[in-house]
């Protein structure tokens, strides 16, 4: 049996497999909330005693750096190391990676059907993917194309700093600096807790229209909800059709999330050609950038 793990700030879900030929089929997974464990040691503990399984290896995903089997995860309080996982599974063979990784190994797995198309891009196009997931925190990767396959490459993109682009933006940046104590990464806009932040910037800024009025139904309920980034995505997705829809922040709030994806998007693409300045040209015709939708890096 084989024991994977996907490590998020929020969500810790482990899920047994089986291999079937070339692929592996799920016997057995549960999620765990996160905050709710002391380490992810007890996790995995508790998930391998209630179903008596036995792991001959066993893979975790987690979401922050990995540097020699180590981890200290960015949005928990939690030290990760291998030495430790496999001491809680009997000394079985273990491996820790960054989960940006683990999502750019899966995507040359996927088939046609698991693929959406937000916007078309070029025709036969190949080079670098970008694999952009915003979840508690904004996870950035991708796969290198060497001109004869692709290599799965991590990074913390996420915690650089955020770039204004225009006089909202500069007003956005203050904002979040003023809130968080000075420096504004990317992953204080583009992320679950982002969507929050982005949707108080605007509800503070957008009374000079009187609109905000029309909102103070759905306020309540935002603010009040136990995940108000959940609720501020379901009240935009329900009334995407009405009147609450045009009001300052949630159409704000949703044309500034997607403009700063796509501007990764581009960043992304920098610097995967940086890195791969050393091949030729053809081989650097670009990036695709791919977005995970669903899961994100939670």
């Amino acid at each position: 049996m084989i024991l994977a793990g996907d490590i998020g700030g929020t969500n810790a879900r482990l899920a047994v497999l089986e291999e079937n030929g070339a692929q592996f089929n799920i016997v057995n997974e549960h999620d765990y909330p996160s905050h709710d464990y002391k380490s992810l040691e007890d996790i995995v503990a508790d998930f391998v005693k209630e179903r008596q399984c036995i792991v001959e290896h066993a893979c975790f995903a987690v979401a922050g750096p990995v540097i020699r089997g180590k981890c200290v995860a960015t949005n928990l309080p939690w030290s990760i190391e291998a030495a430790k996982l496999a001491a809680v599974l009997g000394k079985k063979r273990i491996s820790l990676i960054n989960d940006l990784e683990a999502l750019a190994y899966g995507l040359t797995t996927l088939p046609e059907t698991d693929l959406v198309t937000l916007q078309k891009g070029a025709e036969n196009a190949y080079g670098n993917y970008a694999v952009i997931a915003a979840g508690t925190g904004l996870g950035e990767g991708g796969l290198l194309w060497s001109g004869a396959r692709t290599f799965p490459i991590t990074s913390e993109g996420g915690h650089s700093s955020f770039a204004p682009r225009n006089g909202l933006e500069i007003e956005l940046f203050r904002y979040l600096s003023e809130r968080f104590g000075g420096h504004v990464s990317c992953e204080r806009i583009l992320s679950g807790p982002g969507l929050r932040n982005v949707y108080d910037f605007f509800s503070i800024n957008s009374g000079v229209d009187g609109k905000l009025k029309e909102l103070a139904s759905h306020k309540k309920e935002i603010i009040e909800a136990k995940d108000t980034s959940a609720e501020i995505s379901i009240t935009v997705a329900t009334d995407i059709s009405t009147s609450l829809y045009s009001t300052p922040p949630l159409t704000c709030t949703h044309t500034m999330m997607t403009g700063h994806r796509h501007a990764e998007q581009h960043t992304f693409r920098a610097h995967s050609c940086w890195r791969d300045r050393e091949s030729t040209r053809d081989q650097r015709t670009g990036t695709k950038p791919v977005s995970q939708v669903g899961r994100g890096r939670r």
